[in-house]
């Protein structure tokens, strides 16, 4: 089997800092790969830490990964806005190989603290080459 975690999340952070739709509500240089810089400003997108297994049918083998993508954001109505954006952004994820889904999974809002607000937004990617 073939691991497609590195291109499907290459795939993902291209079609987000090229979304105008999410580039409006987070700036391109605020969207990450899984290690951002130290204390980023809020708000800002990380790819959080795929899960990844093999996944093989009569027309290639690849993988099917779980995609986290964590937002972080001072305003609870912000972070929705941003939640939103980014499911309809990956509605239409082009990619440079046989992509066979892309399912939005789930959403989940958590208040950190007083000031701080998390959103994990989960997809399921299949590929293969």
């Amino acid at each position: 089997m073939t691991d497609m975690s590195l291109p499907i999340k290459a795939a993902v952070i291209n079609r987000l800092v090229s979304d105008v739709a999410v580039t409006t509500l987070v700036p391109e240089s605020r969207i990450f790969s899984m290690q951002p810089p130290t204390q980023p400003s809020l708000p800002f997108i990380r790819y959080g830490t795929p899960i990844v297994s093999s996944y093989g049918d009569t027309c290639g083998n690849g993988s099917e990964v779980g995609v986290t993508l964590d937002l972080f954001s001072s305003d609870e109505n912000e972070i929705q806005h941003i939640a939103a954006a980014l499911v309809a952004s990956l509605e239409v994820l082009l990619a440079p190989f046989r992509l066979i889904r892309c399912d939005w999974d789930r959403t989940q809002f958590l208040q950190l603290d007083q000031d701080t607000w998390q959103a994990t937004v989960q997809f399921t990617l299949v590929a293969t080459t």
